[in-house]
């Protein structure tokens, strides 16, 4: 039950750090699997869990496994009673396992196909959804982060999300979106708090952006792989880079710990890569 307890206190932690609704049900139910099948935490349980790990799944579910019980360890050794904390601090953290790097980004929403999508919102009379993919694609902000927007951030130009442990993510917002923005909202009746909001009047949750963007994609026959609400992320960052080559700025912006992170953003597409070949290899 202590176990259970702790399960339960780690998932709200995820949660004040604003972590993506799906990384929450994964870090949890990768924690609770461990639970169940070595109950204790020790040295020799965490290498068999691991072996255990490769043994059944693919090696992305494997490091990202790995990582939840990590960061349930790290957790822990903070928030653990003396005794508990003491345990923990005399566990080591599992390696992740080596993954083939892949030299180009997948699954990458395109500008034109962005700029296609904008319009038939436009025609549609859907501006609702216009802005919000308009703020998702103007900021880098994860969709965790987009739900919390308000009117008072558009106003401000900036959003500021703090986290548990006290870290601090500005969110810049463009000036000229701030202000069409805001025109769109002031006419809906909306002068102040949330506007991610469903027809209902109601905040979207996370689920339900990545819901409607599938929609969208067999509504207006579009690619389904790349209408995700990270595609748009990926976008901004591509675009980010392409107009200014500050890598470090954009790890800042997008929120990142590691400018390694951030590095996948320099790759071309694999669909760039193969035209960049068709252009090239002519002899």
């Amino acid at each position: 039950m202590k176990q259970m307890k702790s399960v339960r206190e780690f998932e709200e932690y995820l949660k004040s750090e604003h972590r993506a609704a799906g990384t929450i049900r994964a870090y949890t139910l990768a924690v609770r699997q461990y639970i169940r099948d070595f109950h204790t935490f020790t040295a020799s349980g965490l290498d068999r869990y691991k072996s255990m790990l490769i043994s059944r799944y693919m090696p992305q579910t494997v490091n990202q496994r790995i990582c939840a019980v990590n960061q349930y360890i790290l957790f822990m050794r903070e928030n653990g009673d003396a005794d508990t904390a003491a345990l923990f601090s005399s566990l080591k953290c599992l390696k992740q396992i080596k993954l083939q790097q892949k030299f180009y980004l997948e699954n990458v929403i395109s500008d034109s196909d962005f700029n296609y999508l904008k319009k038939r919102l436009l025609a549609d009379g859907n501006r609702r959804w216009y802005f919000i993919l308009r703020l998702m694609t103007a900021t880098g902000a994860r969709v965790s982060e987009l739900v919390q927007m308000k009117y008072e951030h558009l106003e401000a130009g900036a959003m500021d999300i703090c986290s548990k442990a006290g870290k601090t993510r500005r969110i810049l917002i463009p000036r000229d979106l701030c202000k069409e923005a805001m025109d769109y909202y002031r006419s809906e009746g909306i002068t102040s708090g949330f506007i991610i909001l469903n027809h209902r009047g109601q905040v979207i949750t996370p689920r339900g952006i990545g819901a409607m963007l599938k929609q969208f994609a067999v509504y207006y026959k579009m690619n389904e792989r790349t209408m995700h609400p990270h595609a748009f992320r990926h976008l901004y960052a591509q675009n980010f880079l392409k107009k200014c080559p500050d890598i470090s700025l954009l790890a800042d912006l997008l929120g990142h710990d590691s400018i390694e992170t951030t590095r996948v953003y320099l790759k071309k597409t694999g669909a760039e890569q193969k035209k960049l070949i068709d252009k090239v290899v002519t002899w």
